[in-house]
């Protein structure tokens, strides 16, 4: 046949003593996620609020109470047969989005200054509501959402 001596009888042997000559489960870390955290899995995967991998992990934790990473559910959805799709990608803006916008533009700079007053433009993301201290000179935003200015 072609093979080294000894080799047919070691696969014959192993049929007889295991009654197959498949491979023995490995040693190793045992897996995470239950048959249920699986099935699980599959059934937020096909939510239409679970949109991303974290998503349906988070979601599992929170059901299940088995902490699953982003990685192991992408792992398990693949093993199961599902893919990823990337989004469809649209335009950030229709041309009618654009058209109203520009249209509001103009029509603000035709507009009084005083209109303007109640609105706080800034480059920072962040900024407390509520300060507790306020900084001479610096603008602070109340409840009523109107500007008040700290005295100088």
């Amino acid at each position: 046949m072609g093979c080294r001596h000894g080799f047919d009888k070691r696969w014959v042997t192993r049929h007889k003593q295991l009654g197959h000559v498949r491979d023995s489960p490995r040693p190793g870390r045992p897996q995470k996620a239950s048959a249920a955290a699986v099935q699980h899995v599959l059934m937020a995967a096909q939510l239409p609020e679970c949109t991303s991998a974290a998503d349906i992990a988070a979601r599992t934790k929170q059901d299940v109470e088995v902490q699953l990473s982003r990685s192991s559910v992408t792992r398990i959805l693949k093993r199961k047969g599902m893919q990823h799709l990337s989004p469809k990608v649209v335009p950030l803006l229709t041309a009618m989005q654009k058209a109203a916008r520009i249209k509001f533009a103009r029509a603000a700079l035709r507009t009084e200054v005083v209109s303007w007053r109640r609105v706080l433009i800034t480059d920072s993301k962040y900024f407390k509501l509520y300060a507790k201290q306020t900084v001479p000179g610096f603008l602070v935003v109340t409840s009523s959402m109107s500007l008040h200015r700290t005295s100088f």
